[in-house]
């Protein structure tokens, strides 16, 4: 069986109807820029001089191309290329190896923030409506207490993530592990009530 042979999976029959559905357009946007985000890691490229890169042209980066919308060639400038105007006059200037690497990598960061960014917006936006309707929100809780910001980035839910951890290790070692600790040597002790933010399976 091939790996990406969904024919012969068990549930393939079930799925074809589901699956031969067009997405909705702004559904099928943010696949396809995800997809683009994917596919610019295999993007190769390689030094042609001192301040020059040569894009291979194979097929992913003709799958990022297409994914994009954009032409090959516009594709292979903007990853190769600086463009400054000053003024009326334009300036271009060629990117050497490790400029063009991180001209890649720094393409794929702004897509993802921009898909993170509809995905919150379109959220928000669910949520304002059925909000006003029964008073219900969703928020996030990390270890600073909640914080409601009018444009949350991806940055800030890696933060609020990662400040989640933190609280879960503190409550951990704080409370639960400390109470298990004096149970087992059979100190008396009064139990102290904590909320686990613990997801559990």
């Amino acid at each position: 069986m091939q790996p990406h042979d969904t024919t012969a999976h068990p549930s393939a029959a079930a799925l074809r109807p589901v699956l031969s559905q067009p997405l909705p357009r702004p559904q099928a946007k943010v696949f396809a820029k995800v997809s683009a985000v994917l596919w610019l890691g295999n993007v190769t490229m390689r030094p042609d001089g001192d301040d020059h890169t040569t894009v291979v042209v194979d097929d992913a980066f003709e799958r990022v191309a297409s994914l994009l919308g954009v032409t090959p060639a516009a594709l292979t400038f903007a990853l190769t290329h600086k463009l400054v105007m000053l003024q009326a006059e334009r300036i271009e200037t060629s990117l050497s190896y490790k400029k063009a690497i991180d001209a890649r990598d720094a393409l794929a960061k702004v897509l993802y923030a921009s898909v993170f960014s509809f995905i919150v917006q379109k959220i928000n936006e669910v949520l304002a409506t059925d909000k006003k309707l029964t008073g219900k929100f969703i928020a996030i809780l990390d270890i600073y207490g909640f914080e409601s910001f009018e444009r949350n980035h991806f940055e800030q839910l890696c933060i609020n993530y990662a400040n989640e951890r933190l609280q879960q290790q503190f409550n951990r070692h704080l409370f639960k592990l400390e109470q298990e600790l004096y149970e087992s040597e059979g100190i008396d002790w009064r139990h102290i009530e904590f909320v686990d933010n613990q997801v559990r399976g």
